[in-house]
């Protein structure tokens, strides 16, 4: 069922017919004896829905946030003592001063 989660909040109104399909699904079973009469964990888990669909936007959000951070985006250079660095030549003196 977790795959049944909607992935954005358009498509959380439609998540009705997931919910009355577990109704009939766990009536079925009921009627099957593959369930006690008592149990209510699938509707339980497709009544919930708002919960597992915050949770899965958190996931989302983590995976996007690890993919940046261990994207190279961040391109850096080792300095040495021994490198060889060539500073910017400043303004001549005066030259910020008003008129």
């Amino acid at each position: 069922m977790v795959h049944s989660i909607p992935s954005n909040s358009s498509q959380l109104a439609q998540y009705k017919e997931v919910i009355k399909a577990t109704e009939d699904f766990e009536k079925a079973l009921k009627d099957m004896k593959f369930l006690p009469e008592d149990s209510m964990d699938l509707l339980t888990y497709a009544r919930n829905v708002n919960c597992h669909f915050a949770n899965k936007k958190c996931q989302d959000v983590i995976v996007a946030a690890r993919n940046l951070m261990t994207s190279e985006i961040h391109n850096t250079v080792k300095v040495t003592p021994d490198s060889l660095l060539t500073l910017p030549s400043l303004p001549a003196s005066g030259a910020g001063d008003r008129p």
